[in-house]
C-alpha cells in the first residue's frame, strides 16, 4: 500500500500538532496538557493519566526555582524562618534576665544594664509583632493560591498527553451580565468569571466551561417486547400563508422563514471567548494562574428594544420599583444584573426576572412608595 505525501505528513506530524485542552464542569475539571516535566504544581486530590493509563504522582523534595508559585512559596517560608530567629532571640534573651543576680550590687550598671535590656525586648517584641503580620498575610495568599504546601509530580514521565482530573471546588466560573440602559434600548455585555485556586498554572489552547456535570446519569430505556418494522417517512407539513401583492398571489413557506429568522437573529462572537450554546462558553488561548484571583472575559454583547415603568407593590414592600423589560437574543444564566446608564451606575445588584418564556424583567428600587392614606 502506498501513503500519499499528506497523509505521511499528517501522521509524521500528529504529535506536533496536540492543543492542549481545559473543560470545567459543575463536579470536576479535566486539563489536558504536553507536559515537558515532571512538575505539575500544588494541586490535591488531582488524578493523572498517560495515554490513558493511571500514572502514579509523588511529593517534590525541593521545588523548581523558576515556578511561580515555588518563588511564592520561598518567600513565605523566608519571612517564617526570620520570625522563628526572632522569637529564638526573645527567648534568650528572657532566659539571661532569669539568671541569678549577682551578691555584690552596683546601682549604676544595674540600671544601665536594665535599660539596654528593656530597649532590646521592646525593639524584639516590636519587630516580632510586624513580622507575625506580615507572615500571616503571605500565609493566606499562598493558601488562597494552592491547596497545599506539597508541590507534586509524577513518577514516571509522560511523552503524551497528560490528562489531569481537579476535583470540584479548585477551579469554577460564574457569569455575570452588565446592562447599559440608553432611552428605549438596552445594551447587554455577558462576562465569564474565572477562578483558579487549583495549585496549577494553566495554559490551554482551547478551554471550554459547561453548566453541567462531566459524567450525566442517563436512565435505560427498556423496550417490551421490541418491535421491528419498516421505517416510512412521513411527509414534512408545511404551513404556508396567502398573501397579495399587486394582484398577484404569493406563497410563503413559514417553516423557511422561521429558520431564517433564528440565523439572521445569530450575533458574531468575539475573538478570544464566544457563547457555543446555552450554558456552554469557549475560550481560546486561555492562560489562567493559579492566583485565585477572578479572571473577567467578555462572552457576549447585544442590543435590544426596552420597555420601561414603575411599579410599586405596597403589601409586599414601601419601595418602589422601575421596571424594565426585553426579549433576550440568548438564554440567560444568571438574575444578578449590574446596571448602568451610561458612565452613571444605577445598580450594582439589581434582580432580573423571568416573566415568560421570551421576557425578562430587571427590577431595581428607585424612590419610596408612600401610601396614599
Amino acid at each position: 500500500m502506498i501513503l500519499s505525501r499528506s497523509l505521511l505528513l499528517l501522521l509524521l506530524g500528529g504529535s506536533a500538532s496536540f492543543a492542549s485542552s481545559l473543560a470545567v464542569y459543575q463536579d470536576q475539571t479535566i486539563y489536558t496538557t504536553m507536559p515537558k516535566e515532571n512538575y505539575i504544581g500544588f494541586a490535591q486530590g488531582i488524578k493523572a493519566k498517560c495515554e490513558g493509563n493511571a500514572v502514579p504522582l509523588s511529593t517534590l523534595s525541593s521545588c523548581p526555582e523558576g515556578k511561580r508559585l515555588c518563588k511564592l512559596l520561598s518567600t513565605v517560608k523566608n519571612s517564617e524562618q526570620e520570625l522563628r530567629v526572632v522569637q529564638s532571640n526573645i527567648k534568650v534573651l528572657n532566659q539571661l534576665i532569669s539568671l541569678p543576680k549577682p551578691t555584690s550590687f552596683d546601682a549604676a550598671n544595674f540600671i544601665e544594664t536594665a535599660r539596654q535590656v528593656g530597649e532590646e525586648q521592646a525593639k524584639l517584641s516590636q519587630k516580632e509583632a510586624m513580622l507575625n503580620k506580615e507572615v500571616m498575610i503571605k500565609q493566606r495568599d499562598f493558601q488562597k493560591q494552592a491547596p497545599t504546601r506539597q508541590a507534586l509530580q509524577t513518577v514516571k514521565t509522560c511523552k503524551k498527553a497528560l490528562e489531569l482530573t481537579i476535583p470540584r471546588g479548585y477551579i469554577f466560573f460564574s457569569t455575570n451580565y452588565e446592562a447599559d440602559i440608553e432611552g428605549k434600548e438596552i445594551t447587554v455585555i455577558q462576562n465569564l468569571s474565572i477562578v483558579n485556586r487549583s495549585g496549577i498554572d494553566i495554559e490551554t489552547d482551547r478551554a471550554m466551561f459547561y453548566y453541567r456535570s462531566a459524567h450525566q446519569y442517563v436512565n435505560p430505556l427498556h423496550f417490551n417486547p421490541w418491535i421491528v418494522s419498516k421505517y416510512v417517512p412521513v411527509p414534512k407539513r408545511v404551513y404556508k400563508s396567502k398573501k397579495m401583492m399587486n394582484g398577484k398571489e404569493v406563497m410563503l413557506d413559514m417553516a423557511m422563514m422561521a429558520e431564517e429568522s433564528v440565523a439572521g437573529s445569530q450575533q458574531p462572537t468575539a475573538p478570544v471567548a464566544s457563547y457555543e450554546d446555552a450554558r456552554e462558553y469557549k475560550i481560546k488561548d486561555l492562560t489562567l494562574p493559579s492566583t485565585g484571583v477572578p479572571l473577567d472575559v467578555q462572552v457576549l454583547q447585544w442590543k435590544a428594544p426596552l420597555e420601561c415603568e414603575v411599579r410599586a407593590y405596597p403589601y409586599a414592600n414601601s419601595k418602589a420599583f422601575h421596571v424594565c423589560s426585553f426579549k433576550p437574543k440568548f438564554q440567560i444564566d444568571s438574575n444578578k444584573w449590574k446596571i448602568k446608564e451610561g458612565e452613571k451606575v444605577i445598580n450594582e445588584n439589581a434582580t432580573g426576572g423571568v416573566l415568560s418564556w421570551e421576557i425578562l424583567s430587571l427590577y431595581h428600587s428607585g424612590r419610596r412608595y408612600k401610601d396614599p392614606a
